[in-house]
C-alpha cells in the first residue's frame, strides 16, 4: 500500500511539472520557452520511464566465501546483480538485512574481557555499498564480515534503493536472497588440571590419557605410529626383526557433558557463549584423548548426543552451534526428567553459568549413580553472589567438586580448569 501511494505521489508530480511547462510555453510563446519546454522534454520521459522501470526483475546472487565457519572467524561476501535491460541508473545503494543474531561481535577469547559486561560485544553491523551502473547489465560488490558470533545465520534478503539525477524519484526494493551462515563454537585449547587429567580414574593416575595401556599381553609386528618404548627387544632379537607389545585395553572412562541451556532471570548471555565454547573445547579434548564421551542439552527440547561416532559428533557440533537459552522452566526441573534417562556413566560434568539451592537434592541422585559429579561454574567474577559461592562450598562438602572458570581463566592459552 506505502508502495503504490508513492508510485501515484511521483507520477502526480512528474506529469505536473510536465503540465506546467507545457502551459507556461503555450502562454509565454516565444522561441525561449519553447526551446526550455523541448529542452526539459528528455529528462521528463527520463522521469517517466524511470517511474514504471521494475527493479523486481533483476536477479541478485549471493556468494558467501564459506558458509561453515567457527565464532570468530571472518567470510567474504560477494553479491552479483545481473539485469535484462541497459536502462541508464546513475546510483544505486545496497544494503544487506542481516538477523537479530549478527548484531553482535565474537573476538574470539578476547571477547571474555568483556564477560563482566555483556553488553560492550553487542554492535550494529551496517553493510551499504554505493555502485554506479550506468549502463551496465551486470555488475557486482563485495564486502567482508568480521568477528561472527555463534549461531544459525539465515540472510533474507538485500535492499537496494535508487533515484534519478535530480533526487525527484526514488525507488526501493527488497530482493529475498536466502543464504545460512552456519557459525560453530570456538574451540579453545583447554589444559586439565593434574587431578582432572584422568577423571574417573582415580588420583593416583599419573597419566594424562584417558583409556590406559599398560599390560602387556603379547608381541606382534611394529606398525608405523607404535612409539619406541613399545618395542619388544627380546622378540626383535629372537626373530629378527622388530617386534611391538600388545597391552590389554583396560576399560576407559565414559564422560558425560551437561550443557545448561535453560534461561533464568539476570542471564549474562556472554558467559552462556563460553560456557557453550567450554563444552564444545571439551568434546573436542576428550575425543582426541579416545575416551568415550556423551553430550547433554538440557533445555526447552533436551537433547542427548552419544559421542561414539563420527556422525553424532559432527550432530553435536551443529546443536551447539544453534542452540540458545530456553524459557522452559529452571535447569534443575529439566534435569530431574532427564535423570532416569541416562545410563550410569563413570563421569559426569554439568556445565552451567547458574547455582541456586534445587542443584543440592537434583545432585544427589546423579551422584548416586555416577562414580564422580563435576561443576563447571562459568560465570564472571563480579557476578558470582556470595549465595552462590555457598553452594559450592556446601556441595564440595558433599563430594561434588565445583570448578569455577572466570575471565580470568578463559582469557589464558590454554584455558587451565582447575579447582578453585
Amino acid at each position: 500500500m506505502k508502495g503504490s501511494m508513492r508510485f501515484i505521489w511521483n507520477l502526480l508530480f512528474i506529469l505536473i511539472l510536465f503540465a506546467a511547462l507545457f502551459a507556461y510555453a503555450m502562454f509565454q510563446g516565444g522561441f525561449t520557452s519553447w526551446f526550455l519546454f523541448f529542452g526539459f522534454l528528455p529528462i521528463f520521459l527520463y522521469q517517466l520511464a524511470f517511474l514504471f522501470y521494475p527493479l523486481r526483475h533483476w536477479k541478485l546472487e549471493r556468494d558467501i566465501s564459506a558458509e561453515t565457519v567457527r565464532a570468530g572467524d571472518t567470510v567474504t561476501v560477494k553479491v552479483r546483480i545481473e539485469r535484462r535491460f541497459p536502462f541508464p541508473l546513475f546510483y544505486c545503494i545496497f544494503e544487506e538485512v542481516f538477523p537479530e543474531g549478527l548484531h553482535k561481535k565474537d573476538e574470539q577469547q578476547r571477547k571474555y574481557r568483556y564477560m563482566a559486561h555483556p553488553q560492550k560485544s553487542r554492535m550494529v553491523r551496517d553493510v551499504k555499498r554505493a555502485v554506479f551502473p550506468s549502463f551496465r547489465r551486470r555488475f557486482e560488490f563485495s564486502y567482508e564480515l568480521k568477528d561472527l558470533p555463534r549461531g544459525v545465520h539465515d540472510l533474507n534478503g538485500v535492499k537496494v534503493r535508487t533515484a534519478d539525477l535530480f533526487g525527484l524519484v526514488r525507488k526501493e526494493y527488497l530482493f529475498p536472497v536466502k543464504d545460512q551462515l552456519n557459525v560453530y563454537p570456538a574451540e579453545v585449547p583447554i589444559q586439565l588440571a593434574d587431578k582432572w587429567s584422568s577423571l574417573g580414574e582415580g588420583s593416583a593416575a599419573s597419566s594424562r590419557t584417558w583409556n590406559h595401556s599398560n599390560i602387556a599381553t603379547g608381541a606382534r609386528e611394529y606398525a608405523p605410529g607404535d612409539k619406541v618404548a613399545w618395542i619388544d627387544w627380546k622378540q626383535t632379537a629372537r626373530r629378527n626383526e622388530i617386534m611391538t607389545k600388545e597391552f590389554e585395553q583396560e576399560k576407559g572412562t565414559d564422560i558425560l557433558l551437561v550443557l545448561n541451556s535453560c534461561w533464568h532471570q539476570g542471564m549474562n548471555m556472554l558467559a552462556y557463549e563460553a560456557a557453550v565454547e567450554v563444552a564444545a573445547s571439551l568434546l573436542a579434548f576428550i575425543r582426541r584423548e579416545s575416551a568415550q564421551a556423551g553430550l547433554l542439552i538440557v533445555g526447552e527440547e533436551s537433547i542427548c548426543f552419544p559421542v561414539h561416532e563420527e556422525e553424532q559428533a559432527s550432530r553435536a557440533a551443529q546443536q551447539l552451534a544453534k542452540i540458545q537459552p530456553s524459557r522452559s522452566g529452571p535447569f534443575v526441573w529439566k534435569l530431574k526428567e532427564e535423570i532416569f534417562r541416562l545410563k550410569e556413566e563413570n563421569v559426569i560434568l554439568f556445565i552451567t553459568t547458574q547455582l541456586d539451592e534445587g542443584w543440592i537434592q537434583t545432585i544427589q541422585p546423579m551422584k548416586a549413580r555416577s562414580k564422580q559429579v563435576v561443576i563447571l561454574f562459568v560465570q564472571a567474577s563480579a557476578w558470582v553472589s556470595e549465595r552462590e559461592r555457598n553452594l559450592a562450598n556446601q556441595m564440595k562438602m558433599e563430594g561434588v567438586e565445583v570448578i569455577a572458570v572466570t575471565e580470568d581463566h578463559l582469557l589464558q592459552s590454554p584455558v587451565k580448569v582447575e579447582g578453585v
